[in-house]
């Protein structure tokens, strides 16, 4: 029991990094740090959520 409890936190770790790493290239990081004022509420957006 207690191996299956660690292996579901082993995976449950490996899948939110992946996750996380999609989710910064969906974003990239050039568009949070773009100086084009338009793009000023949006980008604070994406702070937030970040």
């Amino acid at each position: 029991m207690r191996g299956a409890r660690y292996a579901a936190l082993l995976a449950g770790l490996l899948v939110s990094l992946i996750v996380g790493v999609d989710l910064v290239r969906a974003i990239r990081p050039t568009l949070l740090l773009d100086a084009d004022p338009s793009w000023a509420v949006p980008r604070l957006i994406l702070w937030w959520a970040l």
